[in-house]
């Protein structure tokens, strides 16, 4: 008799549920969510459509000899500024000996060059029989990797690392790239390279020193694309929280001017701004993968 009380209230709360679920006001409410779907889908659509003519009317505004695309722009603008190919590949031969250490490392697809650009660093690699590939966004740049006989490919990095299998890669770079990207954006970078890299891969990522004070007072702002300077704590600490527990500090591109630290007392403020003058313009941090076990 019991069981039949309790059968007989819930057959009765059903029965309120479905008169619930047949209130007119229910049935607004489900049409404003699908009016809503379909104007956030226009939104979408229209934005799209507005960053197609933001493009549009940057080729039209150009004019000289970096006329057309951002991408043409960008090209004429390392050209100038970030040296010629041959400066910057010896300044890249420094990393070689870090990426020997990955050598016989089961990572089936090698090497992955994040911002490739003119394809330095691939050429060293492929000289130093080192299997690697480059990606960037900048259409002239793979271009000119791939007239070298290169392999690369246009794409964003994520798209690319998260379509990329676990521990797949022996090493991953990025020169000059970490600087330009969102927070948010960074950090998923470097938890992808965590989850891809083989067991004892490398992860060289090099920029712009804000501790040099040329570089963190003036030259870090002559790329215009540059979002903000990342100081090494800042970076080691990115790294740790990703999953990198050991990583080196390489300080890299040191100015030659001043003379050093030669002369200038052992301690005080003239110390301190000396060793802000004269350490590396640029700096690299490097970490490996924990092994496996």
């Amino acid at each position: 008799m019991k069981m039949s009380s309790q059968w007989s209230k819930i057959k009765a709360s059903w029965r309120g549920l479905k008169k619930i679920r047949r209130l007119p006001e229910l049935d607004d409410l489900q049409m404003q969510n699908r009016l809503l779907k379909t104007e956030i889908d226009r939104l979408r659509a229209s934005l799209e459509e507005l960053k197609r003519h933001a493009e549009t009317e940057w080729d039209l505004a150009l004019d000289g000899p970096g006329a057309g695309t951002f991408d043409d722009f960008y090209y004429a603008f390392e050209e100038k500024f970030r040296g010629s190919r041959e400066l910057v590949k010896s300044r890249l031969a420094i990393y070689l000996p870090y990426v020997e250490r990955t050598l016989g490392l089961n990572a089936p697809l090698g090497f992955l060059d994040i911002g490739c650009g003119r394809g330095e660093w691939l050429e060293l690699l492929k000289e130093n029989n080192v299997a690697g590939r480059g990606i960037d966004l900048n259409q002239r740049m793979i271009d000119e990797t791939q007239a070298r006989g290169l392999e690369s490919e246009r794409v964003d990095a994520l798209a690319f690392l998260r379509k990329m299998p676990d521990e797949s890669l022996s090493g991953i770079s990025g020169f000059h790239i970490i600087e330009h990207l969102p927070f948010a954006a960074l950090m998923t970078v470097l938890a992808e390279a965590r989850r891809t890299l083989a067991p004892g891969g490398v992860l060289i990522l090099e920029t712009p020193n804000p501790e040099n004070f040329i570089v963190g007072s003036c030259n870090f702002y002559v790329d215009p694309t540059h979002r903000r300077p990342i100081l090494p704590v800042a970076l080691g600490f990115m790294l740790s929280q990703a999953g990198f527990k050991e990583h080196e500090c390489l300080q890299v591109s040191l100015p030659d001017y001043l003379g050093g630290t030669d002369g200038v007392p052992a301690s005080g403020v003239l110390r301190s701004l000396a060793e802000h003058m004269t350490v590396g313009q640029d700096y690299a941090m490097i970490a490996f993968k924990p092994q496996a076990g």
